[in-house]
């Protein structure tokens, strides 16, 4: 077993299909596409209104639902994603610590173990240990990524992230 680095716990073996990282990969994909979508139809907008540019704003307009279109297929790809994991009984990995400045805030996203008040972003250092509850909720908040959780850490994310959105797994029009 590997020593953790940046507060990441070591390996324990091959990654398994459906691993969490891969949703909250997609759906951080999707709300890129939706941005870039977002920025083509102010674009297109901004343009001058003549003849000749006319043609140019109906490409942008074009590629802008393009880009939604891609981005709506694929919250979707990550919302069955999550559901697959909650219906294989996928643990929460969740990992949770104290930082010196804010309290209860440090909690893994990704590849770093980083606090959670805007702003802060100060790294996890130490060993940390990952909840081997099985996921139940899909947590968004304002400061990062889709976060797959089990029930009681669904809970703490309520109380400690700020603007969080909490949905079931397996059935993501339900809220927390």
């Amino acid at each position: 077993m590997q020593a953790p680095q940046n507060g990441q716990p070591a390996a324990t073996g091959p990654e398994r299909v459906g691993d969490l990282d891969t949703p909250v990969k997609v759906d951080e994909i999707a709300v890129a596409a939706m941005a870039l979508s977002q920025n083509l139809q102010a674009a297109a907008r901004g343009m001058p209104e003549s003849v000749a540019s006319r043609q140019f704003r109906r490409d942008l307009d074009e590629a802008a639902d393009t880009f939604r279109e891609a981005a709506n297929e694929l919250e979707m790809t990550a919302g069955n994603l999550i559901r697959l994991a909650a219906n294989e009984g996928q643990s929460c990995g969740v990992t949770w610590g104290d930082c010196p400045d804010h309290g209860l805030t440090l909690m893994n996203v990704g590849d770093v173990v980083t606090c959670h008040v805007l702003g802060c972003h100060r790294e996890y250092e130490g060993v940390i240990e990952r909840c081997t509850q099985p996921v139940a909720y899909r947590v968004v908040d304002a400061a990062g990524p889709a976060l797959m959780t089990c029930a009681g850490h669904a809970i703490a994310c309520r109380l400690h992230l700020d603007g969080a959105v909490i949905t079931l797994a397996t059935d993501s029009l339900e809220l927390l």
